[in-house]
C-alpha cells in the first residue's frame, strides 16, 4: 500500500469543526457526546496509563470535516475519552494496535486537532506535550471496510522521564477456534501458536474468546495475529472437539432467498450457496456504502470473483458469516487479489 504522510499537529477551528461534527451527530456537538468505550483519568503528576479494546471506524470522513491531512472513517462520538489531571508537564503517548490501516484523531483541550497515520506500520501513534484538561480520540479507518477490531494504550509520565516504551496491550487468555466446521477450545496462547505452526489456524480462520460478541478472522486478533509467519504454511484438517461457544456462521441455508437473475450464471461449490453469499453480502450493504440499486449488481459481482480467484474452502466459507471480516482476511492474505476484486466490482 502506498504510504501516506504523517501529519504532527493540524490546527483547525474548533468552532467550524464542532459545528459539522454536531450536524453529522444530528444535535450534539462532539464534546457532548459520551464516548462509546468510556471515559479514563489518568495523572501528570506519575507514569499513568490504560488499555482499551474497541472497534475502529465510522461513517464520517475525517478529511471532509477536518482537511485531507487527518485521514480516516470516524464515528460522531469520540471512541474514548481522557481526563489528565495534575500540575506537573508531563508527555502522553497514545499507541493503536490492530490487523487494519488505521488511523487516530485527538481533540485536544485548547481546541486544537493531531492526527496521525502510519507511523507504526499501518498503525498510528502519538507523543503529545500534555496539560490538565479532556481528550477525545478517535480511532478510525483509513478505507471504508466496515468495523475492525483494534486496542489503543494511553499512557502518561512525566516531563524528562526516560520513555518507559508503550504500554502493554493486555492480550491472552483462552481461545476457541474452527476446526474444519468444529469449534476447538478452549486452549491457551501456546496452542494456538503450535496450531498455526501445524497449518490448522491460518489468518482466516474463526476464532472466539469468552466476552467476544461472534466469532472473527484469527488475523483481526492481535494476540494471534502478532503469532503468524510473513508466509503462513497450508491448512491441514484439525482434530474434532465439541465445544461450548455459539455455532460456527458458516454453511449453506437449508431456505434459500431466490437469487438475482444475474447470478444464476455462477457455481456452487465447496458446500458455499450462492445464496448464503448474496446475504451475507447485502448484510454488508451499509459498510460497503452501496445505494440500493447498487447492492444485488456489486454483490453478484463479489460473488463471480470470488468464485473465479478459487479460494481456499474455509475461506470462502468466511464470507457467509461476515463478509467485511471475510474481506479484511482476504486483503491480508492475498492483497493484489483484493485489489483487484474492488476495482471490478466497485
Amino acid at each position: 500500500m502506498t504510504h501516506r504522510l504523517r501529519v504532527d499537529r493540524f490546527t483547525y477551528l474548533a468552532a467550524t469543526v464542532t459545528a459539522a461534527l454536531a450536524a453529522a451527530a444530528g444535535s450534539a456537538a462532539a464534546q457532548d457526546l459520551p464516548p462509546s468505550y468510556g471515559t479514563y483519568t489518568l495523572s501528570l503528576d506519575r507514569s499513568d496509563s490504560v488499555n482499551v479494546s474497541l472497534q475502529a471506524g465510522g461513517p464520517i470522513s475525517a478529511p471532509q470535516l477536518l482537511g485531507p491531512n487527518c485521514q480516516g472513517m470516524v464515528a460522531d462520538a469520540p471512541d474514548v475519552r481522557v481526563v489528565l489531571q495534575g500540575t506537573s508537564r508531563a508527555d502522553m503517548q497514545i499507541d493503536v494496535n490492530s490487523a487494519a490501516d488505521t488511523t487516530l484523531i485527538v481533540l485536544l483541550p485548547n481546541g486544537d486537532w493531531y492526527c496521525d497515520d502510519d507511523t507504526v506500520g499501518l498503525n498510528p501513534a502519538a507523543t503529545l506535550s500534555a496539560f490538565s484538561g479532556v481528550y477525545d480520540i478517535w480511532v478510525g479507518t483509513y478505507d471504508p471496510v466496515g468495523f475492525p477490531n483494534a486496542d489503543i494504550a494511553i499512557s502518561t509520565r512525566p516531563a524528562g522521564q526516560t520513555p518507559p516504551g508503550p504500554a502493554p496491550i493486555a492480550q491472552g487468555g483462552e481461545y476457541w477456534y474452527n476446526a474444519d466446521g468444529t469449534p476447538t477450545g478452549p486452549v491457551p496462547l501456546s496452542e494456538i501458536e503450535a496450531a498455526i505452526a501445524a497449518g490448522t489456524i491460518t489468518p482466516a480462520t474463526l476464532v472466539w474468546q469468552d466476552g467476544m460478541a461472534d466469532w472473527v478472522a484469527a488475523e483481526s486478533v492481535p494476540a494471534i495475529d502478532a503469532l503468524f509467519p510473513t508466509a503462513p504454511p497450508p491448512l491441514p484438517g484439525g482434530d474434532e472437539e465439541p465445544g461450548g461457544p455459539p455455532p460456527l456462521p458458516a454453511g449453506p441455508s437449508t431456505t434459500p432467498e431466490a437469487k438475482p437473475e444475474d447470478t444464476t450464471d455462477v457455481p456452487a461449490d465447496e458446500g458455499v450457496t450462492d445464496a448464503a453469499l448474496m446475504d451475507a453480502c447485502r448484510g454488508a450493504a451499509g459498510p460497503f456504502r452501496l445505494d440500493p440499486p447498487e447492492v444485488d449488481p456489486t454483490c453478484t459481482c463479489l460473488i463471480q470473483e470470488l468464485r473465479a480467484a478459487s479460494l481456499d474452502a474455509a475461506l470462502l466459507a468466511s464470507f457467509t458469516g461476515d463478509f467485511v471480516a471475510a474481506s479484511e482476511g482476504l486483503r491480508s492474505i492475498d492483497e493484489p487479489l483484493y485489489d483487484a476484486i474492488d476495482d471490478t466490482c466497485f
